[in-house]
């Protein structure tokens, strides 16, 4: 085990790729582990066990929001791709995304300044459905109700590309850029 110096030191941890041996992650247990981070990302679908709340963290990335976004009827919208269809299956999934979605606060986080989605899969499926305009007000009622909360609070709301949630990334031309169907 690291020593409890060590652990103090880090300023960055992401979760996203450890495996838990169960579905449900001790999340008290790792803050108190590393009580200086200011950065932190994990899976949006986990379930915590322990309150989602720390001091220091300012900025916050997740992976797995896509079960949020529910689009209006038309001719962009289509069905979710398999991998968001998966996750929609498990209402422990569902539930704990909404729960640590509305989490993402000032009241938990208090010096959150920053919540960032780290799937580009996500941000490529919310844009090929139309964006920000396209979602249906029900269906999307907690994802837009968060993001309205988190604008009071002046918390950026950003995709994978450092963008503003929902605005079509530009790039100047010089990289790959941001590509979908």
């Amino acid at each position: 085990p690291a020593s409890p110096c060590i652990l103090a030191t880090v300023s960055t941890l992401d979760i996203s790729g450890w495996s838990p041996t169960s579905f449900t992650v001790d999340i008290s247990e790792i803050f108190h582990s590393f009580p200086n981070i200011v950065e932190f990302a994990f899976l949006l679908g986990w379930h915590f066990r322990g309150e989602l709340s720390h001091k220091k963290i300012e900025r916050i990335g997740f992976y797995g929001g896509g079960l949020l976004f529910d689009f209006k009827p038309g001719p962009q919208a289509h069905n979710p791709p398999w991998w968001l269809a998966l996750n929609g299956e498990s209402a422990v999934f569902v539930s704990s995304t909404i729960e640590n979605l509305n989490a993402l606060n000032k009241s938990n986080f208090p010096r959150l300044s920053t919540v960032q989605s780290l799937s580009s899969q996500d941000l490529h499926y919310f844009l090929s459905c139309g964006g920000t305009p396209a979602l249906d007000e029900t269906g999307s009622k907690v994802f837009l109700e968060w993001r309205k909360r988190a604008s009071q609070d002046n918390i950026r709301v950003l995709d994978c590309t450092g963008s503003d949630f929902g605005v079509e990334p530009v790039f100047d031309g010089k990289g790959a850029g941001f590509c979908y169907a």
